[in-house]
């Protein structure tokens, strides 16, 4: 399935490049070992899940309906992919290196991506309650329409991220590097973040006063 344009329009995210037309169906019997290769296959329905491995690949494969819950991966690798309604609830990705990777429909609530290296990847319509984000460098990455409650990216960069209409609430942003981040358009009710880290983050107009009232501000009009 050819990528879609995304909703907003900010940096440019670099879309995954697939070669569709020599892409092999891997079926449902492929497993998660440590090494192990995927290259321009489609997995569907595949059980990957409550695995400990490290060094994999997936480069230029499609993803739909894989159950990777409760897996441990380190120093992983996620390069031109894409990934529909496939299951991450409580995986770990430890220092894996992502580059233009699409996660579409699925469920990823707390799924702990510490050290992760991303660039030009993008969630959508994805449930990331109580996802862990520390320490990962998100480089032009975007979030769509995401819930991503309590959700925390302490010491994070996510410069020049967008969060478009996401469900940011109780998500935590302290210590997080966020110069021209984009939040138009979430609901950012009980967000943890400090005055510091707001600087150059973009937000909206109800978004601003949401803000003000946190940080204990009284703004009042003239009396005349």
């Amino acid at each position: 399935m050819p990528p879609r344009k995304s909703a907003t329009s900010s940096t440019p995210v670099q879309a995954p490049q697939i070669k569709w037309d020599v892409l092999e169906d891997a079926g449902e019997s492929a497993t998660l070992t440590n090494n192990s290769l995927f290259e321009r296959v489609q997995l569907q329905h595949a059980d990957m899940s409550a695995q400990t491995v490290d060094d994999v690949l997936f480069e230029q494969v499609v993803c739909k309906h894989i159950n990777f819950g409760q897996s441990t991966i380190t120093l992983g690798q996620l390069i031109d992919c894409q990934f529909h309604t496939c299951d991450f609830a409580n995986t770990t990705l430890e220092k894996c290196y992502v580059r233009r990777v699409e996660f579409s429909g699925c469920r990823m609530l707390g799924i702990n991506l510490p050290q992760l290296d991303g660039q030009d990847v993008v969630w959508r319509d994805c449930n990331v309650e109580w996802g862990r984000f520390e320490d990962a460098a998100l480089k032009s990455t975007r979030f769509e329409r995401c819930l991503l409650r309590e959700a925390s990216f302490g010491n994070s960069d996510l410069s020049g991220a967008v969060l478009y209409n996401c469900d940011l609430t109780r998500a935590d942003f302290r210590g997080a590097k966020l110069a021209g981040t984009d939040l138009r358009g979430s609901t950012i009710d009980g967000i943890q973040i400090s005055p510091y880290e707001l600087q150059e983050v973009i937000v909206d107009s109800a978004q601003a006063l949401q803000l003000v009232s946190i940080f204990g501000l009284v703004v009042k009009d003239s009396d005349g």
